[in-house]
């Protein structure tokens, strides 16, 4: 991975607010970590290989909470927290391991590049490699994170194909329930033939911003008193253009006086405290 790479890599995630990023085709060579940077992130697991390789990253501020997993020759994976993330690379011209990927309990997420053919994700046939992960996903009962409207991963001008060799797979807990994320095709990343693929783990709880205004409730006005404000001291105002101030001064005065007024604060709809 080159210098202006990283530095791309790292401007394109601080704007989307990236916290983990999973890199695949490093293109590094065995032990020559230091060729791994993103400004702003910290290299926290690499499987190094001159013509592929692969490399997850985390914000330097999560850091000392993240560690590394054993994986095998197309996953690595971290843990932050109670969570495992694996990041998966099989090269198209290799075939998976067995079992395929790497065990993990709930909650896990194996996310990358599978290269792997299936009609579940798009493809018009399915080939060894496809057949090989759909058995590996039933069998440790995880989630296929896909929605064909989304659009395809991958552009080939050579062969004018779009596919999607990026997957997510998520576990499920013992309930059957799948772990939720939410999964999004942003623009190709500079110089790739691949689109990112971003995730959101956990829900998205709408907040509704409301602008710090004044609002008069005028349903709750007091007209009476706000004419009898008005009526006690208009009389004193002689009427002429440079008394145009001192006549709305007044009515403002008089409006505060008799109409309740204030402004809804921001809030989560059907959040209350026994929620929170």
């Amino acid at each position: 991975m080159t210098r202006a790479k990283g530095e791309i890599c790292g401007k394109m995630s601080e704007d989307l607010k990236i916290d983990i990023i999973l890199i695949q085709e490093t293109h590094v060579a065995a032990n020559m970590d230091k060729k791994l940077k993103i400004p702003g992130y910290t290299l926290v697991n690499s499987l190094n290989h001159d013509k592929h390789g692969i490399a997850t990253f985390v914000t330097s501020n999560i850091a000392s909470n993240c560690s590394g997993l054993n994986g095998n020759s197309h996953a690595i994976g971290i843990a932050y927290g109670g969570l495992s993330i694996f990041n998966v690379y099989k090269p198209p011209g290799e075939e998976w391991e067995n079992p395929v990927l790497p065990h993990a309990a709930h909650p896990c997420i194996y996310a990358g590049d599978f290269n792997s053919h299936s009609p579940l994700w798009g493809y018009r046939t399915e080939n060894r490699d496809g057949e090989s992960l759909i058995r590996w996903d039933e069998v440790n009962d995880c989630h296929l994170e896909y929605d064909a409207k989304q659009g395809s991963t991958f552009h080939s001008a050579r062969w004018g194909t779009s596919t999607t060799p990026d997957l997510c797979f998520v576990s499920c807990n013992r309930e059957g329930r799948p772990l939720h994320v939410t999964r999004s095709v942003e623009s190709r990343f500079p110089g790739s033939k691949h689109s990112m693929v971003v995730l959101e783990i956990g829900m998205r709880l709408l907040c509704v911003q409301n602008p710090e205004l004044p609002r008069w409730n005028l349903r709750k006005a007091v007209w009476a008193k706000f004419t009898e404000e008005v009526e006690k001291t208009v009389s004193r105002i002689p009427i002429n253009i440079p008394n145009y101030e001192r006549f709305s001064r007044l009515l403002f005065m008089a409006a505060k006086r008799s109409i309740p007024r204030g402004h809804r604060k921001n809030y989560v709809p059907c959040w209350n405290a026994e929620c929170a």
